[in-house]
């Protein structure tokens, strides 16, 4: 059995009950806190930094980008006339992600909007991001011109 606490993201520590006999948690709190032998033995696992969702760093000008992908999928869902409730049910996603993905959020996954434009038959839209590199091929064209 294992127990331990919490203090905000960070797990102070675990500890496990080697043998018996049954202790309460705050007692085994109280044993390793201030250090009392009760000769039951104890094991303690370090200090875990929990998992948080990393996110993105989104600047300003690109998160109005994002906000207007947002706003054109909500538009597109509008114009067939399909709700959060029925593109949360075609492609598995909950309602609150498809919320977001309405809103631009910058946290959701890419495959989330994917989905989303799947539903909508606008994944050929999608796959024309970047498709037409103009400035790229200018510095592609520099390149080649000054090994000539």
């Amino acid at each position: 059995m294992a127990i331990g606490f919490q203090q905000g993201n960070v797990y102070g520590a675990f500890i496990e009950k080697v043998k018996e006999p049954k202790m309460k948690k705050q007692h085994a709190l109280a044993a390793l806190s201030i250090g009392l032998n009760t000769g039951v033995h104890y094991s303690i696992v370090p200090v875990v930094e929990v998992n948080k969702k990393r996110s993105a760093v989104v600047f300003p000008k690109n998160k109005k980008v994002l906000e207007q992908l947002g706003e054109n999928i909500k538009l597109a869902c509008k114009r067939r006339g399909y709700t959060q409730v029925l593109i949360s049910e075609r492609t598995g996603l909950s309602r609150l992600t498809i919320r977001r993905v309405l809103q631009g959020g910058s946290g959701v996954s890419i495959g989330h909007y994917v989905a989303v434009l799947a539903v909508l038959g606008l994944t050929d839209d999608f796959a024309k991001v970047a498709s037409d590199d103009e400035l790229g091929r200018k510095l592609q064209d520099i390149k080649l011109l000054s090994k000539g």
